[in-house]
């Protein structure tokens, strides 16, 4: 179960950088 959420965790900090990524790249946010 705790692995679960840290992988979800995880996941959802590469989605975040991601969106930084794009962010710097172009006018998204």
């Amino acid at each position: 179960m705790l692995n679960i959420r840290l992988k979800l965790k995880y996941e959802k900090s590469e989605v975040v950088q991601l969106i930084f990524l794009l962010c710097s790249i172009s006018v998204f946010c």
